[in-house]
């Protein structure tokens, strides 16, 4: 490989390092959270609870949702990942599939617990932003999902604004109802308590500033080689 070659490609690589040092992570509690069930109630807005499943026979099934504010959010986002603390663990199965989605319902009406059986539905439903299998294991942990494309498409339409995820347990037994419950004993009285939405941004203006000034210095060197 030709001095010039090998000169170009260091520089390009030290271009891609820098433009990665420019990622920026921000970390963001949820606003609010809290459960919808199969009857249609909600423990919201009063009560802030996410445990999703069935907690015993003969109870009702709860599906969750988060809330987060991305007001002050207007980078790109790359990626995310939706950071929940799994402190005690309810299953005769050795794991329970959990799975994160999209939210269709509107957002005031579900965070005062208005949304009824449709956002009980909801919240099962729709484009999947992800899964993770829970087991005893994760008991005191804090869970990682990493969101997928769909998630970070609708993250970077409601920049500005806000956002949600709706979340169920998608292996219960719906034959022989059991307790299969996942995030019991979640502090009742915070909207925002161990729930946690990490973005990885890209700060638009300064990354494209250096990339326009990095090519033309590649292009400068490259004439003056000539």
């Amino acid at each position: 490989m030709s001095s010039l070659s090998q000169r170009t490609s260091r520089f390009i690589v030290a271009l891609l390092l820098v433009a990665g040092i420019c990622r920026a992570d921000i970390i963001l509690n949820s606003i609010e959270q809290g459960q919808y069930y199969d009857t249609g109630d909600s423990n919201l807005p009063l009560i802030h609870q996410y445990g999703a499943g069935r907690g015993s026979f003969d109870s009702p099934v709860a599906n969750n949702l988060f809330v987060f504010n991305l007001s002050s959010v207007s980078d790109p986002v790359l990626s995310a990942e939706l950071r929940i603390e799994s402190n005690w663990y309810f299953s005769a199965d050795p794991f329970e599939t959990y799975t994160i989605c999209d939210v269709s319902t509107d957002l005031i009406s579900l965070m005062n617990g208005f949304g009824g059986i449709s956002a009980f539905n909801d919240l099962q439903s729709g484009n999947t932003y992800g899964a993770i299998d829970i087991s005893a294991v994760d008991n005191g942990t804090a869970l990682s999902i990493l969101l997928n494309a769909q998630a970070i498409q609708d993250i970077n339409n409601s920049l500005g604004g806000q956002f949600a995820i709706g979340g169920t347990v998608s292996t219960l037994d719906m034959i022989t109802p059991r307790q299969e419950f996942v995030f019991p004993f979640t502090d009742p009285d915070s909207p925002s308590e161990g729930v946690e939405l990490v973005l990885t941004l890209i700060p638009e203006p300064s990354v494209l500033g250096f990339l326009l000034l990095g090519c033309g210095m590649l292009a400068l060197r490259r004439r003056r080689m000539r």
